[in-house]
């Protein structure tokens, strides 16, 4: 009887120590293991770094990279005015006609148009009511209106000048564009104008027939 018990206390302490080795294995306990066939195969650095909590570094993040320049900002910021119609706006100076008028097949509404085109000089003066960066308009002989032989090779200028100091005369330096149109053939215009407070618009041309229009003449 004695024997018997000796045994089975025997097998009782293998049976602890093999759950205590199998439970080393298990990465929950860091035990060791050198020495044991229950180890077989077992990375202890790695199970080291595996059961190592993530922890969340302190102090400032280091900073991050900048995000590249593009070339379209690095560009002057338009206008942050609506397109405004110069036809709206107010002007001096002589007397042209507003309305719809024909250029190269095409229809141009709020257009301006100037009636005696043989007076040689012809100018308005238009106030401009905020920082406007571009005047746009096509310019060129009303399709609907007959021009003789005479005329037909007499060319038109349309010129746009930045009255920058609001004087409402054409100062050196001062103009922006310049234009030149025939009775056939017209011609577009896209002028800067910082730092203007008035634009002046001229035409010069010793034309007697046909209508001189500034098509849909807008500042953005």
């Amino acid at each position: 009887m004695k024997r018997v018990k000796t045994l089975r206390s025997t097998s009782g302490a293998a049976l602890v120590g093999l759950t205590l080795a199998l439970a080393g294995c298990g990465g929950g306990t860091e035990l060791n293991c050198s020495g044991s066939s229950y180890c077989a195969g077992r990375d202890n650095g790695s199970s080291a770094k595996d059961s190592t909590p993530s922890r969340t570094p302190t102090g400032n993040p280091a900073p991050s990279s900048p995000e590249p320049v593009t070339k379209e900002s690095a560009e002057p910021s338009p206008s942050l005015l609506e397109p405004q119609s110069v036809g709206d706006l107010n002007f001096t100076g002589d007397s042209w006609a507003q309305g719809t008028w024909s250029l190269d097949g095409r229809k141009y509404a709020k257009s301006l148009a100037w009636l005696k085109p043989c007076d040689t000089d012809s100018q308005v003066v238009i106030q401009l009511p905020g920082e406007y960066q571009r005047f746009t308009a096509t310019v060129g002989f009303d399709e609907a209106t007959s021009v003789s032989s005479t005329y037909r090779d007499a060319p038109a200028t349309f010129e746009v000048w930045a009255d920058r100091d609001a004087d409402g005369d054409r100062d050196p330096g001062e103009e922006v564009a310049s234009r030149g149109a025939m009775w056939d053939t017209s011609a577009v215009i896209d002028a800067p104008l910082q730092g203007a407070e008035q634009i002046i618009l001229r035409i010069d041309t010793y034309a007697c027939d046909g209508r001189l229009v500034w098509g849909t003449p807008e500042v953005r």
